[in-house]
């Protein structure tokens, strides 16, 4: 499970504090959430976020929802104590029925959800709840995307290099 290796424990306890943390924040303003998340922080050991970082997360419990650190880590976390959005629940319940469907444990990742999602460091990217919900099927389907713009791309030089070595060759009869 993801509680095994110390960035996992890590990312699930941020997750933890980002629950707590978007329960509370109805009616608070930005700054009073900044500061909240900082004190849910310290109260469970865990070093002081960067700012940008912490802006987003705050964003994310200022509208109601919790900004997801990483999927296996949140599902980690829900198991524990659940999301404070209803549709944030059902999204983890179905993450953790297709990973019991491949086989494997519902929060484990293979340390590539955290290494993804916080470049190594423990920290999140900047990437939103909404677009972190996309999983890990994101991923295959951008790479399907790039392939794609790559042979369209590979496709019209050909076309302009045919054309410039009809040119280059004089008119055509």
């Amino acid at each position: 499970m993801v509680e095994t290796d110390p960035m996992g424990r890590r990312n699930v306890q941020r997750q933890l504090a980002i629950f707590d943390v978007a329960r509370r924040a109805r009616g608070k303003s930005m700054p009073e959430i900044r500061q909240m998340l900082r004190e849910a922080f310290a109260s469970r050991r865990l070093p002081a976020p960067p700012g940008s970082w912490l802006d987003a997360a705050a964003a994310e419990a200022y509208y109601g929802e919790p900004y997801i650190v990483d999927l296996p880590a949140a599902v980690a976390a829900d198991t524990a104590e659940d999301a404070p959005d209803p549709q944030v629940q059902q999204t983890l319940a179905k993450r953790r029925r297709l990973r019991r469907a491949e086989g494997l444990p519902a929060g484990n990742d293979s340390g590539a959800g955290a290494a993804r999602a916080g470049g190594g460091r423990g920290a999140p990217g900047p990437a939103s709840t909404r677009a972190r919900r996309l999983g890990a099927g994101a991923v295959p389907a951008a790479a399907r995307s790039l392939a794609a713009g790559a042979v369209v791309l590979a496709v019209a030089a050909a076309v302009v290099l045919a054309v410039h070595a009809r040119r280059a060759g004089g008119p055509q009869a």
